[in-house]
């Protein structure tokens, strides 16, 4: 009897045991499942947050970069693009240039980066395939350009049937201060060369024309060409591109002849130093400005009104 009561004892002693050892058993793999699920989502989550931030500097980067590579192909090769605007979203979409692939945009296109999107997707648990649908830049003002892009991302996760689709888009504006004018570039052999600058203030009297002059800085003006205009050599503002800029898309400097002859360009003395006047043909005659510190400063009719400064007769 007594060997009977201990097996009976040792037997409901083993009862919660293996009650305990069975729940585990078949609770242990849901649990589970829910954790990786759990950790599946959060890379999900973790994935969406990236692509939003890191989109617009990847926007900005590859427009900037474009913007300065195109200009260095223009400035190299002396030869001006047929469509800026199309060049720049090309450059900055791809990293191509007519159809080649571009050197100076290295890994700074908005291609470039995708794959580089795509390839640390499965660091989040993911398959992902990103689409570039859309990529413009046009002229936003005078010294700004306006990037617009648009991309697709598709990401899955086959083992736990993740699955989602969403449309990026970003606007950037970026500053063109600090490249090249190709204008200078294209209309003197390679010879002369000038970096844009904005004046910050208003350009009005022979002092501040004399300080813009002499600081070759850029002036806003509505009728100059604007600088996609100026990558295709153009000395007029465009009608399209006036229509697509935000606000005022031209710009204009003084011509500084000395500078110019020292640079080994030949100069016409008695042309308007306007640049796009001087750069174009026929040159419009430029008359000295009264009171001005520069022998070489000299000026159509039209713009000493708009820039209130008096001729020499």
């Amino acid at each position: 009897m007594r060997g009977v009561f201990y097996s009976l004892m040792t037997l409901l002693l083993l009862v919660p045991i293996i009650t305990l050892a069975f729940y585990y058993s078949q609770a242990w793999p849901q649990a589970t499942e829910r954790l990786v699920s759990r950790s599946v989502g959060f890379g999900v989550e973790n994935f969406v947050g990236s692509v939003a931030d890191d989109f617009p500097r990847a926007v900005e980067i590859s427009g900037k970069s474009a913007a300065a590579a195109l200009v260095n192909h223009v400035v190299s090769s002396g030869e001006a693009v047929d469509d800026a605007e199309a060049k720049i979203a090309e450059l900055a979409n791809n990293g191509y240039y007519y159809g080649s692939p571009s050197v100076l945009m290295s890994n700074n296109s908005l291609l470039a980066w995708t794959k580089r999107l795509e390839e640390k997707a499965p660091y989040f648990g993911l398959s992902v395939i990103v689409n570039i649908t859309n990529y413009s830049a046009v002229p936003f003002d005078a010294f700004h350009v306006l990037l617009n892009a648009t991309i697709s991302v598709n990401a899955s996760n086959e083992n736990y049937e993740v699955n989602f689709s969403r449309s990026y888009s970003a606007y950037k504006i970026v500053s063109i201060e600090g490249l090249e004018d190709p204008l200078y570039a294209l209309n003197t052999r390679g010879l002369g060369h000038r970096t844009i600058k904005a004046n910050v203030s208003s350009v009005y009297g022979v002092e501040a024309v004399d300080d813009a002059a002499f600081e070759a800085y850029y002036v806003a003006s509505s009728h100059a060409p604007c600088f996609f205009d100026r990558l295709e050599n153009k000395k007029t503002l465009s009608a399209k591109y006036e229509a697509q800029a935000r606000f005022n898309p031209g710009f204009e400097s003084f011509v500084n002849t000395l500078s110019l002859s020292q640079q080994g360009v030949e100069v016409q003395d008695n042309a308007s130093v306007i640049d796009h006047y001087y750069f174009d043909l026929p040159q419009q005659y430029g008359f000295a400005v009264n009171d001005s510190g520069f022998a070489w400063l000299k000026l159509d009719a039209e713009h000493a009104v708009i820039y209130g400064v008096t001729l020499e007769s």
